[in-house]
């Protein structure tokens, strides 16, 4: 497995928090609009949202989920997963690799985890 993927992954989370549904997914919201980079757009229902990460030509990037489910206490369970995103290679006559296996929305989407992990 290529590093890029190792990190992607290391993105992905499940937490648990005592915040409202409205809370949670504000805090969805605000983090599309914090993270730089790739514009994020959000859609979805109440129990799961779905994101895009698209560069400036709208050319998608990667897409994610954050799934929502209410425990019996009243908490608010996120799970966060990067199911599919846009791996790249620097290449010498388009077939000989020159640079390891890089990922563009990489940045913007640990800036939308950690944003989402923190206001947790």
């Amino acid at each position: 497995m290529a590093v890029i993927d190792e990190k992607v992954q290391a993105l992905e989370f499940t937490a648990t928090t005592t915040k409202s549904r409205g809370q949670v997914r504000q805090l969805f919201d605000d983090a599309a609009q914090v993270a730089q980079g790739e514009k994020i757009t959000l859609s979805g229902t109440d129990d799961l949202v779905t994101g895009v990460a698209r560069n400036f030509v709208r050319m998608q990037h990667a897409a994610f989920t954050l799934a929502l489910t209410t425990g019996a206490s009243g908490s608010t369970s996120v799970e966060f997963r990067i199911p599919d995103y846009l791996r790249t290679r620097d290449t010498v006559l388009s077939f000989i690799p020159v640079s390891p296996w890089s990922a563009p929305a990489y940045k913007t989407l640990k800036q939308f985890s950690e944003y989402v992990q923190n206001g947790l």
